[in-house]
């Protein structure tokens, strides 16, 4: 379905009414929609532009799970450049990138109500009726998602914007949001099909369960519980309900080998067992459009094998020390130097995560030498300036060893289809079956059910070639943080969930402390991995502030109070 959304984006954009601004556009008129809406297929054909809202720039191509979680304990800014402000908290209302998401995030809900609207303009068959219903809905409940989570208070929009009463909306509660949220994916639940019944691409029953145990947990977190009329309790029990209608259902399983999960995105496979919705990308340069991703380019391991037409990452994130020494290692005995003990990483998605090497050529002067993967140092200071492994564009298998017994790899590009500099063919996984368990463990772990909690986690860490989890309970919380951290990495959780337990700005404090540690020097050079340790505020920066533009046009819209 890849290339049928990507095709279909440019054809709606006249029929978007917030392509550009949510108030910059001229009203659809009823009689417009009735014109263009004849048949079940012309409904479907504006769905797919729904689906093609998630592949903007805004949105799942960079922003939301590149851009909007750098500046973490996962994850840092690896520039010294006065760009990507949100990365280190000095961001304002003006700041481009955060337009950009209000704006797609709104286009995304505005081709959602036409589609339903134009549901309600033809006849035609009833299930499929329903069934386009129940994923328009369901989408809008994911922009949604993400903009009451971003900036809070904001105008909830049901319906085409068709007349100038409707074209300066006022913003609701956040609750009131949420409730919308709920009540689309209820009806996502009831009528949306399971596993292998399920288009690759498109939303299904189990993410809209899915994503309902993200909404209970964001409601009892500690951003969103003051507007909630639920309480804590209740919202966890309903994240444990969510997540078992998933793990009972039956359909989905953690794949055992955990690199393949992600060299499966690079190829654009659709392994749907542990992937519950896959965002699509494809970069279709050669056609006119720019629809591919960026993920691998932004935020994988340094590459640049002086070509235009090979794979190329900027590599604008480091990993943090934090993050890097955040997986499980043991003193094991040494299989090259019998008696002796050696300090190994147990965790066997530590080699996949944390990119400690970038990708050249072994000869930068010569454009015809071949591939080589180099190997960054391992003193503790230079863990500081690793990369993110996960969506690497290009990849190095051990083949051998030379004569001096020094190792032989090979280098070959993962990506598959026409590779472009800047744009990378790197599906995006919105959601994996192992979140689920994961926030089932969080949610047991409220509600004091220690051992439901450990066995949920323990899923995930013998996915990882680990042994149960056996510290004691004082732990288990922050164990389970770490768990979310380690598996989750990069895939656009992180900031949100360090919001939504409220600690932000003490985890980035606890980060700066670690890089002073490891003898990192502010004074050489290095001085820009300290400023979202330095800049962050709380609870300022849990809110993004509404865009200026978008003031500016609408005078109902009031910034948000930390922004004034």
């Amino acid at each position: 379905m890849k290339r049928y959304i990507n095709c279909i984006w440019f054809v709606l954009l006249g029929l978007a009414t917030s392509c550009t601004s949510l108030l910059e556009k001229e009203p659809i008129s009823t009689s417009n929609a009735e014109t263009f809406y004849k048949t079940v297929d012309d409904v479907e054909l504006t769905l797919m532009g729904t689906y093609s809202a998630l592949q903007a720039k805004g949105t799942y191509s960079g922003n939301i799970p590149v851009l909007m979680n750098t500046g973490t304990d996962e994850a840092l800014y690896s520039r010294p450049y006065n760009s990507w402000t949100t990365s280190y908290y000095q961001h304002t209302s003006s700041t481009e990138d955060i337009r950009m998401i209000w704006r797609d995030l709104y286009f995304g809900i505005s081709q959602a109500n036409s589609t339903l609207t134009g549901l309600s303009i033809v006849e035609g068959d009833v299930e499929r009726k329903t069934e386009i219903e129940a994923e328009a809905r369901t989408l809008r409940a994911l922009f949604y998602l993400d903009l009451v989570r971003f900036f809070e208070n904001v105008p909830l929009i049901l319906t085409p914007t068709t007349d100038i009463d409707n074209l300066y909306p006022s913003q609701a509660e956040p609750m009131e949001v949420y409730k919308q949220i709920i009540e689309d994916l209820q009806f996502g639940t009831a009528h949306l099909k399971w596993g292998a019944d399920v288009q690759a691409g498109r939303v299904s029953n189990a993410l809209a369960h899915g994503v309902l145990s993200r909404v209970y947990l964001d409601l009892a977190g500690e951003q969103m519980a003051k507007y909630s009329d639920i309480s804590k309790d209740e919202c966890y029990k309903l994240v444990v309900a969510h997540s078992d209608s998933v793990i009972n259902n039956g359909y989905h399983t953690l794949n055992s080998d955990y690199p393949l999960i992600f060299k499966n995105l690079a190829k654009n496979i659709y392994e749907t067992r542990e992937v519950i919705f896959q965002i699509g990308f494809q970069n279709m340069l050669a056609d006119g459009l720019s629809e591919g991703g960026q993920h691998g380019n932004l935020n994988g391991p340094s590459t640049n094998f002086n070509n235009q037409t090979e794979p190329f990452a900027y590599a604008f994130q480091f990993t943090t020390i934090m993050h890097v020494n955040a997986y499980e290692h043991a003193n094991i005995p040494d299989v090259n130097n019998v008696g002796l003990m050696k300090d190994t990483i147990l965790d066997q998605r530590y080699t996949w995560n944390i990119g400690n090497f970038k990708y050249k050529l072994e000869d930068s002067n010569d454009p015809t030498s071949k591939k080589a993967v180099a190997f960054l140092a391992t003193a503790e200071k230079n863990k500081n300036e690793y990369y993110p492994g996960k969506f690497r564009r290009v990849n190095h298998n051990l083949v051998g060893f030379d004569a001096d017994g020094e190792p032989i790899y090979d280098v070959s590009t993962l990506e598959v289809g026409a590779i472009a500099k800047n744009e990378t063919n790197i599906d995006f996984p919105y959601m994996r079956y192992a979140e689920i368990f994961l926030n089932k463990a969080e949610a047991e772990y409220e509600l004091g059910n220690l051992d439901a909690a450990k066995l949920s986690l323990n899923k995930i860490r013998n996915r990882a070639g680990l042994e149960d989890y056996a510290l004691n309970n004082d732990r288990l919380q922050s164990s389970i943080r770490d768990e979310r951290m380690r598996e989750l990495c990069y895939e656009g959780f992180r900031k949100k969930d360090l919001i939504r337990w409220g600690i932000l700005a003490d985890r980035l404090h606890e980060l700066k402390e670690q890089m002073l540690l490891s003898d990192l020097d502010p004074a050489s050079g290095k001085y820009f991995l300290f400023r979202a340790s330095d800049y962050v505020k709380y609870p300022k920066h849990s809110v993004l502030p509404i865009p200026n533009r978008e003031i500016t046009n609408n005078p109902n819209l009031v910034q948000h109070t930390y922004w004034q």
